[in-house]
């Protein structure tokens, strides 16, 4: 196998779990997987764009299709994108990409990564109410990439989901920085016992820690209201 580091994006697709029977699969999972990565690339997020933007590419570039690994002289439709992406397990790309990206950046003294968590703005549905997709990402600052991110379940927080991400992490010379959201002791623990470190921010929700803190950093007085610089 090759090394992380030596490894291309259309390498690893190939990693991830087919969910689907063999028999019967027109279009192999890797081809599928880095069609849908290019039609999104050049600006077609939806199923129906995606479908259409490879069917046109059939049409204009075979060769390169044909490279990808496609065979039936056609792309996948939209029910298949469909249904490959509904089945895919998304916890396996997620630990396929996070090793990948690991590889990529290599062993460096004392790296930072940020833990921050964002609603994806296109995912949620305006008519039925229903919320939109919550991301827990782990952002390396260096050199500049998403390590590893997971969805934040409705019925969880970012704290809850945390303590999950970093399980799919080396956290050794690992500095997590984040908000207050994320100044746990369970968290704290298990990141220092996983050989990193933390730098979070301290608020209300830590009120003695918090108290503590302003105490180390206030200015000494004396009992008598007065201080009396030595001579």
């Amino acid at each position: 196998m090759q090394k992380q580091s030596q490894r291309t994006l259309f390498d690893v697709l190939a990693d991830i779990p087919d969910p689907r029977h063999r028999q019967g699969n027109r279009h192999p999972l890797q081809a599928v997987l880095a069609m849908s990565a290019a039609a999104v690339l050049a600006g077609h997020s939806s199923l129906a764009a995606i479908s259409q933007w490879g069917r046109e590419m059939y049409s204009l570039h075979r060769d390169w299709m044909w490279a990808l690994g496609f065979r039936s002289f056609t792309t996948p439709s939209i029910s298949t994108l469909h249904e490959i992406f509904k089945a895919i397990d998304i916890d396996a790309v997620e630990e396929v990409f996070a090793a990948w990206i690991d590889g990529l950046v290599g062993n460096r003294s004392w790296r930072a990564v940020s833990f921050d968590g964002k609603t994806l703005c296109v995912s949620a549905k305006k008519k039925t109410e229903a919320p939109g997709f919550h991301l827990l990402s782990a952002y390396l600052h260096y050199p500049g990439c998403v390590l590893a991110q997971m969805r934040v379940d409705n019925k969880t927080n970012e704290h809850k989901a945390a303590l999950e991400l970093i399980k799919r992490m080396v956290l050794k010379d690992t500095v997590i920085v984040g908000d207050a959201m994320f100044c746990q002791k369970d968290l704290c623990r298990d990141i220092v016992d996983g050989g990193g470190d933390y730098f979070f921010a301290v608020k209300d929700n830590q009120p003695t820690l918090k108290e503590h803190i302003a105490s180390a950093f206030a200015e000494p007085s004396s009992p008598l209201g007065t201080t009396r610089v030595a001579s």
